[in-house]
């Protein structure tokens, strides 16, 4: 097997070529005649060759669904997990050339899951939620400055603003819900999430454009890769405060802090965590992201089961079990 660590940017990618001790090192445009070039030297080891690079934005995204259109195994890793990896390594460098080497390195002692190029439709989904969500956001902004202007010329200019960012949310928001109700996977996603009380329209896209559950074999992996995994901080008889570890999407926690305070209040899993937390003296912070890891629990539930929220889900199962024995 030769790996090839693919060190991207926005307009030129740097590569190793691992085979064995052997090292190739290169540097090409980030563009379809520089990925042309790379499949060449890869040419004679196709069906051998595992191509990896750092999931850095959407720089990387037409260099990994071109290799993955020519059956070439491609990984979209957590740079995290890269910079813990030359961590243990005692790597003190850092240059292109040395991170595409150590991102091959990775890829041959870590043999990190192999990416799936999403559907035009998830595709789809995904620009137009971020549009979504970039319009909402720039919404947000010229309220706050229509709260503390005075001059009637900036006002009128503000409000102006205001309508056509109403006009375009709602147009984006339509488009959203017609490429959700055209698939017939992605309207049986959206209905599952929203099944769970707490979750709304905004956290159901959310949760069908940047998570794929269906790639994660274990919850816990989920919860880690929304970055709300606890970290702790211990060392001999010091016992320090645990906290999240915030490495992962820092979108997903921002999108779920909301939906997670209405759950704590109307979801009927998540009210008996809450109550426990608090009669155990939990601040209301420490509840909060609680109830964002069980949502991110229930989600995964719903998901994989193909089953709508139901409270009682477990007791049912331990039911069914001893009526089986039984008979």
């Amino acid at each position: 097997m030769i790996y090839i660590g693919v060190d991207i940017a926005k307009n030129k990618f740097d590569f190793c070529m691992l085979n064995g001790d052997a090292k190739k090192y290169g540097s090409l445009d980030n563009n379809n005649s520089g990925f042309k070039k790379l499949l060449a030297l890869l040419s004679k080891y196709e069906d051998d060759a595992h191509v990896c690079l750092e999931a850095t934005g959407s720089y990387g995204f037409d260099l990994a669904e071109f290799f993955f259109a020519k059956n070439i195994k491609v990984s979209i890793v957590n740079p995290a997990k890269v910079k813990a990896f030359a961590g243990s390594e005692l790597s003190r460098n850092k240059t292109d050339k040395l991170d595409s080497f150590l991102i091959a390195r990775f890829a041959k002692e870590k043999s990190p899951k192999l990416w799936q190029a999403p559907t035009k439709q998830d595709q789809d989904l995904k620009a137009m939620y971020r549009r979504w969500e970039v319009l909402k956001h720039s919404r947000a902004q010229e309220k706050n400055r229509l709260s503390s202007e005075r001059n009637q010329l900036s006002l009128s200019s503000i409000e102006s603003h205001l309508a056509y960012l109403n006009e375009q949310i709602e147009a984006v928001e339509a488009v959203l819900n017609n490429i959700k109700n055209e698939d017939e996977n992605l309207k049986q996603r959206y209905d599952l999430l929203t099944s769970i009380p707490g979750i709304g329209k905004v956290t159901a896209f959310m949760f069908m454009t940047e998570i794929s559950f269906e790639l994660f074999e274990d919850v816990r992996q989920v919860v880690a890769f929304a970055g709300l995994n606890p970290k702790l901080n211990q060392s001999g008889l010091f016992r320090g405060k645990s906290r999240i570890s915030k490495t992962g999407s820092a979108a997903i926690r921002k999108t779920l802090y909301l939906p997670a305070v209405k759950a704590k209040q109307v979801n009927p899993l998540i009210i008996p965590l809450a109550q426990r937390m608090e009669a155990k003296g939990h601040c209301q912070m420490s509840i909060i992201v609680a109830s964002m890891r069980k949502l991110i629990h229930l989600a995964f539930g719903v998901i994989k089961s193909k089953r709508p929220f139901d409270p009682y889900y477990r007791h049912s199962i331990a039911t069914n079990e001893l009526i089986e024995t039984m008979t």
